[in-house]
């Protein structure tokens, strides 16, 4: 409690030194010459002093002051922004844009919260803090000199695969653990001795967007065998130097297939060059989109590399996104071969979880538009088939016998599916041999089109129901998988025998209709001396 109630202290105490400040009109460029120990002596900008017995556990900044945003903060070189416990916490105001030079050097601050608008760390901005794991926001476009040297626990850096990020200037990562490193395409200029003595350091996917690289030891480690991974034929042309990078015993550069010869016509012959299908990440996710017209498909957590395939990093996760044009829908999707369509959330994602090895992916979109269905229906007299095609829904058939007549049989494809027509007459489809082709008028099998076949039988009741006129009405119909017995009077007994006079069933009438399941034979019906012959 105490140390929240600090916490609280400090952060009204630092909104009455910046609400003091004169202010520009483009918002609050916050410059802190000290804060001391002693007493709040001055609440001009330029000195300030804070009084705290108790080192800063969170240090939280004022999103704007006077309703100005501030923008820019900065604690310069001689002077150090004060003690901070074990373990600290920094979060930053939401529109700031820069963060200056030497502001948070030497401090426990061990978790960083980026605000969404930050463009440029400067030079030393975190020099020697104990912070672990970096997640930058998409907006940062430069990573200042040391910004982040000798942070010695620092393990791994995240950016954004639409990240904006351009330059990475000389030591801004020098002396980390980091050991695998994924930089984002956006990336023009990495300097030398970036990430130098980075000992750990093991796997790197280049920018595929790079245009300058230092001469000296952008990537120093100390394991045997450095990977490096150049995503784009492109990256051949940039000169590189002997000593760019360096391991112990080999650098390894993964190039695409089919372009070695550019390669090895440049100055990366100097290093160890491989053709890689993954191109810089470990597993190619490939994805076939069967209606490119109706809407587009994307892998967040991959990067693109070419003709429908991402890259995704060995054990990484990655989400499938769906992106249909205006008022389209998804109509199916496998992933490697198995049907995923069910499982998109509202928002059109599918989560891959630990990618380890190669994924396909298809998809197809379906256009609200357009509601016909290759269908080719074949039945006998005696009833009608209708098709019902919703949007958002799946197909529904309702298959209505005419009066005097009942449905034999119903196969759609070849299977026989009379057992799954609920008591509507109604069956529900969503695949049919792994698709169903909707939004075409017409069935092109050459493009791949899977037509639905249908074919419903009906009978007539007369040749396949009997009555026995006994003055009760008693009506027997023979049914797919049995009999239906009808008007069966309280008390009346009747009895059930196959072809060779076994007895099958002995009933008792109770006034209900008696549904018996019975395979298909020829039966004889008896009731008061009346025998009729019916065949299921």
């Amino acid at each position: 409690m105490k140390t929240r109630l600090h916490t609280l202290i400090f952060r009204a105490l630092l909104m009455a030194v910046l609400m003091a400040a004169a202010l520009p009109a483009s918002g609050y460029d916050f410059m802190v010459d000290s804060i001391e120990y002693e007493s709040l002596s001055n609440t001009t900008v330029k000195a300030v002093a804070l009084t705290h017995t108790t080192p800063i556990q969170e240090l939280i900044f004022p999103d704007k002051v006077n309703n100005k945003s501030v923008v820019r903060i900065e604690f310069p070189y001689d002077h150090t922004i004060g003690k901070f416990a074990p373990g600290a916490i920094l979060r930053l105001p939401n529109q700031l844009q820069s963060i200056g030079n030497y502001s948070f050097r030497n401090t426990t601050i061990s978790q960083i919260y980026f605000n969404p608008n930050l463009k440029e760390i400067e030079e030393s901005a975190f020099l020697k803090n104990p912070v672990v794991e970096l997640d930058f926001p998409k907006s940062l476009t430069k990573i200042g000199t040391s910004a982040f040297y000798e942070c010695t626990n620092l393990v791994r850096v995240n950016f954004p695969a639409d990240s904006k990020l351009t330059d990475i200037d000389q030591l801004a990562f020098s002396d980390t653990q980091i050991e695998e490193l994924v930089l984002p395409d956006s990336c023009r200029r990495i300097d030398s001795n970036a990430f130098q003595r980075c000992y750990k350091l093991r796997k790197v996917v280049l920018p595929a967007g790079l245009k300058n690289l230092g001469r000296y030891l952008v990537f120093m480690t100390n394991v045997d065998t450095l990977h490096l991974y150049a995503p784009s034929p492109q990256l051949a042309a940039i000169w590189v130097s002997s000593e760019a990078f360096v391991a112990n015993r080999a650098v390894v550069v993964h190039i695409p297939v089919g372009v070695m010869s550019l390669f090895e016509n440049s100055s990366w012959n100097f290093y160890q060059l491989v053709e890689d299908a993954s191109c810089g990440n470990s597993h190619v996710v490939s994805v076939v989109n069967k209606t490119p017209e109706l809407g587009n498909i994307t892998i967040q957590g991959g990067t693109f590399y070419k003709d429908g395939k991402w890259l995704v990093n060995d054990g990484c996760n990655a989400t499938i996104k769906l992106e249909p044009a205006e008022r389209n829908r998804l109509w199916y999707c496998l992933v490697d071969g198995n049907d995923c369509t069910p499982h998109f959330d509202s928002d059109g994602n599918l989560p891959i979880t630990n990618v380890v090895e190669n994924v396909s992916v298809e998809v197809g979109f379906l256009s609200h538009t357009q509601q016909t269905v290759p269908f080719i229906i074949k039945q006998t007299d005696g009833g009608s088939l209708t098709l019902n095609v919703y949007e958002n829904e799946p197909l529904k058939l309702n298959i209505k016998a005419d009066e005097g007549w009942s449905i034999n049989s119903v196969t759609l494809n070849g299977k026989d599916i009379t057992k799954k027509l609920d008591g509507y007459g109604d069956l529900t489809i969503r695949k049919v041999n792994g698709a169903i082709v909707v939004g075409t008028t017409e069935v092109d099998e050459a493009a791949g089109d899977t037509p639905i076949m249908a074919f419903v039988a009906f009978e007539n009741e007369e040749s396949s129901i009997s009555k026995i006129d006994d003055g009760t009405k008693l009506k027997v119909l023979g049914m797919k998988d049995g009999l239906r017995i009808e008007n069966l009077a309280p008390g009346q007994m009747a009895t059930v025998t196959d072809i060779a006079g076994r007895v099958i069933r002995t009933l008792k009438g109770d006034g209900n209709v008696i549904t018996l399941e019975l395979p298909s034979n020829i039966y004889l019906i008896n009731s008061n001396g009346v025998t009729v012959k019916i065949a299921i």
